[in-house]
C-alpha cells in the first residue's frame, strides 16, 4: 500500500491511533471546504491510497459523500467508503440494517437491565428505574432506538420512550 521507507516511518507513528491525524481531522467537518478536500486528496495521492475508509455517524457520512463527489470530479484513483457506526443507529435506512456499535450497546445494556431485574425479583422490596443514555449532544431522541431494542430483548414491566414523552408533554 505504501512505497518507500520514509513514508512507512510516518505510518508507523500512526499505527493503532485511528489515522485521523494523517488527514488533519478535528471535530470540524472533514470536507467543510474545497481547500480541506484538496488537502485530503493530496495526502491520499502522496500515500498512493487506493481507498479511504471513514467510520462514523451522520456527520462522517456527509463528509464521505462530499469527499467521494470531490474525488470523482478530480478523477482521483482513491475510493471513499463509509462504515456507519454509533450506538444511536442514526443512519438506519433501507441500505443500512444496523450500525456498528448499536448491536453491542443494545446487548450490553440489555444484560445490565436483565441482571437488575433478577436482583429486583429476588429482593422484592425495591423498585428499579433505569434510563438509557446515549452520551451524544443530539438530545434524548437517540435513546429511543436503544431503549426500544433493550425493551424488546428484556421485556420489562414498562418501558417509556423519550420521543413519546416529549410528544405528549408538548401536547398538553
Amino acid at each position: 500500500m505504501y512505497k518507500g521507507q520514509d513514508e512507512m516511518k510516518d505510518i508507523d507513528i500512526m499505527t493503532s491511533t485511528g489515522g485521523i491525524e494523517l488527514l488533519g481531522r478535528t471535530q470540524d467537518q472533514l470536507a467543510g471546504s474545497e481547500e480541506r478536500m484538496a488537502a485530503i486528496l493530496a495526502s491520499c495521492r502522496k500515500s498512493e491510497l487506493s481507498g479511504l475508509i471513514l467510520l462514523g455517524g451522520t456527520r462522517t457520512a456527509t463528509d464521505a459523500a462530499r469527499l467521494a463527489e470531490y474525488f470523482a470530479s478530480q478523477k482521483a484513483s482513491t475510493s471513499v467508503v463509509l462504515v456507519p457506526c454509533g450506538i444511536e443507529n442514526s443512519l438506519l435506512n433501507p441500505f443500512v440494517e444496523a450500525t456498528l456499535g448499536f448491536d453491542t450497546a443494545a446487548k450490553t445494556v440489555a444484560q445490565i437491565v436483565a441482571n437488575t431485574c433478577t436482583d429486583g425479583a429476588s429482593a422484592r422490596k425495591y423498585y428499579y428505574f433505569l434510563r438509557c443514555m446515549d452520551g451524544s449532544s443530539t438530545g434524548l431522541e437517540c435513546t429511543s432506538h436503544l431503549s426500544l431494542e433493550v425493551a424488546l430483548s428484556v421485556r420489562p414491566n414498562i418501558a417509556l420512550g423519550t420521543a413519546e414523552i416529549e410528544e405528549r408533554s408538548a401536547g398538553r
